[in-house]
């Protein structure tokens, strides 16, 4: 805690009764500033503030160590975006080749599709029939396996020559 001494102030010479009143008025903001100072939570939240200025500061300086790049990257920022518009200019008119040819290329399609549809209908019929084909001589052989070797044939043994 602060304390003044009473007497002279300004140069003047106080009565008791007015120092008192002053030292008073000094010694009140004096003593709040030290209980803040002894609080515990409050000289954490102080030390946690002065941290994060000194990063700020850290910060700082380090963003601002390369003006002369940065200088540099702002005085070619122009160029740069004029070549990026006639880069963009450019993939956008080849995606429009595209997207024309891509509309070329399936309308040709759907012609061929719609002038073969009684062929490709056809072949799809047969390939159903072919398929319900397999599946009926699978079921058969499964039921017959000889059928997939030669029937023996029964010869009289006394019409053999040499017999």
């Amino acid at each position: 805690m602060i304390f003044l001494a009473r007497g002279n102030i300004h140069g003047h010479r106080a009565s008791r009764s007015e120092g008192e009143a002053a030292v008073d008025k000094l010694n009140h903001p004096a003593g709040n500033l030290d209980g803040l100072i002894g609080d515990r939570a409050t000289t954490n939240t102080v030390r946690s503030i002065l941290k994060n200025l000194q990063d700020t500061s850290a910060n700082l300086k380090e963003m601002t160590s390369n003006k002369e790049d940065v200088a540099q990257t702002l005085k070619n920022l122009p160029s740069t975006m004029k070549k990026l518009e006639d880069t963009t200019a450019s993939i956008l008119n080849k995606l429009e080749d595209t997207t024309i040819n891509l509309k070329v290329i399936t309308e040709k399609t759907d012609t061929i599709v719609d002038d073969n549809k009684k062929k490709i209908d056809d072949t799809l019929d047969n390939i159903k029939q072919t398929t319900q084909n397999l599946k009926e001589t699978t079921d058969d052989i499964k039921s017959h396996p000889w059928k997939l070797l030669r029937k023996p044939q029964y010869v009289c043994v006394a019409s053999l020559p040499n017999g």
